[in-house]
This record gives structure tokens, C-alpha cells and sequence, in this order.
């Protein structure tokens, strides 16, 4: 089959192939103006106040995106419910973030100032810890204790293989 320049011409404009007929599912227009409209809905919620948690704010987000790129490529009315569903799951999802009593706040607050001081020493910010003994928190590890013993075995395994060589050549 030998296709004329207007054919190929119509093939990259349209999209369409000569001697191809479009089934009854692809000649009805889809009607996308709900995804439009919900898109639209969406868009208009705002985090502005920190009124949602994070992670149910970035998911409507990424839904957001998603569904304007599938808005493009929709081809058949499973796709576009789809689309719909996943985006009306994401606007569901939002979680509000839950305010906690003043007097948590406070105790919360209390804590903090009591738990940890910040002073000026030389123009840098010098955290002080304070509890009752005024000792500092145990953060000790063994990592040097053990680099030295592993230091101390190697000297003693290469001054006692010295030793014993010094000695056999003695012996003969």
C-alpha cells in the first residue's frame, strides 16, 4: 500500500490512517469537563495556614499534576472514571492537622526551656544541657578504645615477629 503525500500529511496532522475507520467508541467525544471542573476544585485548596498535614497535601499535589496530564490522553470513559476517582481520593484524603490543648503547649514549652539553655560563648550558640545533677548526657562511645586496642595488638604482633626472626637467625 502506497500512501500519497495528502495522506501522509493528514496521517501527522490528524492522526488518522487512510483505510482505517475509527470504532463507534472512538468517533463519541469524550466529555472531560468534569475532570476540568474537579481539577479546578482542587486547585483551589490551599495549605496556606497549615490547616492540612504534609503528606495529605503533597499527595491532592502530585493527584493534581497526575490528572492534568492524563487530561491530554484520555481515550475512553474507564480512563477518564479513573482519572476522576483517583483525584476525588486524593481530596478525601486530606487530613487536617489536629490542634492540641493550649495547656500541651505550654507544658510542652516548659519542658524545653528546663531541658536545654541557650547561651553566647565567643559569638557562638552554645547549648547547655540542664537537668537536676547538672551532668552532662552520656554519648560516650567505644570506638577509640577499641581503635587501640587493634593498634596496640598489631605493635606487639610485629615486635614479637621480629623477636622470633632475630632469634632463628641466631640459631643458625
Amino acid at each position: 500500500m502506497t500512501l500519497s503525500e495528502k495522506e501522509i500529511k493528514n496521517y501527522y496532522e490528524a492522526g488518522e490512517f487512510p483505510g482505517l475507520e475509527k470504532t463507534e467508541d472512538e468517533k463519541k467525544e469524550i466529555d472531560k469537563k468534569k475532570l476540568e471542573a474537579l481539577i479546578n476544585e482542587a486547585k483551589k485548596i490551599k495549605n496556606d495556614n497549615n490547616k492540612y498535614t504534609v503528606e495529605s497535601y503533597q499527595t491532592l499535589e502530585a493527584a493534581i499534576v497526575t490528572a492534568e496530564s492524563e487530561l491530554d490522553v484520555i481515550d475512553s470513559e474507564e480512563s477518564l472514571a479513573r482519572a476522576i476517582a483517583s483525584l476525588q481520593a486524593a481530596m478525601d484524603g486530606l487530613k487536617e492537622v489536629e490542634s492540641k490543648p493550649k495547656e500541651d503547649n505550654k507544658d510542652q514549652e516548659k519542658k524545653k526551656d528546663e531541658l536545654q539553655e541557650t547561651t553566647k560563648d565567643k559569638g557562638k550558640e552554645v547549648s547547655k544541657p540542664h537537668n537536676k545533677e547538672g551532668k552532662l548526657p552520656n554519648t560516650a562511645t567505644s570506638l577509640y578504645n577499641m581503635l587501640f586496642i587493634g593498634i596496640a595488638l598489631i605493635m606487639l604482633g610485629g615486635v614479637s615477629f621480629f623477636v622470633v626472626k632475630i632469634r632463628s637467625q641466631k640459631k643458625q
